[in-house]
């Protein structure tokens, strides 16, 4: 059965506030950059009760703080204020009827849950374990439910954070089941550096296998993103004959975040990446390269 997802766009741009509705149910999300605080305070509707997750990076690895709140406009002001990492916020709430304190406390718990089973975005920002709170049955099956419209919708818009991405396209194999297509890959070579990757959603995944320049430059260092580097490198990698290998894909916020960690330095990573037609990245991709 087809779904439809209606999405407003509050400024009449593409990444300015959005707010997106799963019709047929009363969930909507909401998707607003950081530097657009002002239109929090100026919505009416951001005083609701909501589930929330604040996406970024910490140390060049992908994060996300989980969280609920009786009033969001107001959480999100001590949020600002206290945790550096995120970029990005994404508050879901109940069109119609706000929810209560404790069904949102049932939703935290159900995305917290789902989202270190995923393990898509580091959950370290949540200091503490959240705790499953106490509901009759019969209430927590519409939360549930509620749930898993959440978990489409951000899916939808490319936060893999309650659930693993899959390739969106599937090909019929002659009388039996579809076939995942493989995402498309890119490649960038530069010195000791052979690494591939892909698209995924808003950001970028540098696959497992990727061979990746040992080399601390200068203009790592200069740009204090050494530290960073050597970070993702201890987690996610192992030194073989002089290179660093991924043992795990590895996702960044942009194409361009990848391209500085793979090659040690500065670069146009939408004109470095490139696929086996030897096209850029830039073809495929309405990033804009971010210094």
């Amino acid at each position: 059965m087809g779904k439809t997802v209606t999405t407003l766009l509050y400024d009449g741009k593409y990444n300015g506030p959005q707010m997106s509705i799963l019709a047929g149910t009363n969930c909507k999300m909401y998707v607003i950059s950081r530097q657009d605080l002002d239109f929090i305070a100026n919505h009416d509707e951001m005083k609701n009760p909501a589930l929330y997750v604040l996406i970024g990076s910490e140390n060049g690895v992908p994060a996300a703080y989980v969280g609920q709140t009786d009033d969001f406009s107001h959480r999100i002001k001590d949020h600002d204020y206290k945790k550096p990492f995120w970029t990005t916020a994404l508050a879901f709430m109940s069109e119609g009827s706000p929810m209560t304190s404790n069904e949102v406390k049932y939703l935290e718990f159900l995305a917290y849950e789902a989202a270190i089973k995923v393990g898509t975005y580091s959950t370290d920002e949540n200091k503490q374990n959240i705790r499953k709170p106490t509901l009759k049955q019969w209430d927590e099956d519409p939360i549930r439910s509620f749930f898993e419209n959440c978990r489409f919708l951000a899916d939808f818009r490319g936060y893999h954070v309650f659930t693993k991405a899959k390739s969106p396209k599937t090909v019929p194999d002659q009388g039996s089941d579809p076939v995942p297509l493989p995402p498309k890959l890119f490649t960038l070579q530069c010195k000791l550096t052979m690494a591939k990757g892909y698209i995924d959603g808003d950001g970028f995944v540098v696959v497992k296998g990727s061979r990746i320049d040992p080399a601390v430059t200068k203009w790592l260092t200069d740009n204090h993103k050494d530290e960073a580097r050597k970070a993702i490198l201890s987690r996610n990698a192992k030194l073989e004959n002089g290179v660093y290998v991924l043992d795990r894909d590895v996702r960044f916020d942009t194409a361009h975040q990848a391209g500085v960690f793979c090659v040690a330095g500065s670069i146009n990573a939408l004109k470095a990446w490139k696929d086996e037609d030897n096209r850029p990245l830039s073809d495929f991709s309405k990033d804009r390269e971010q210094s």
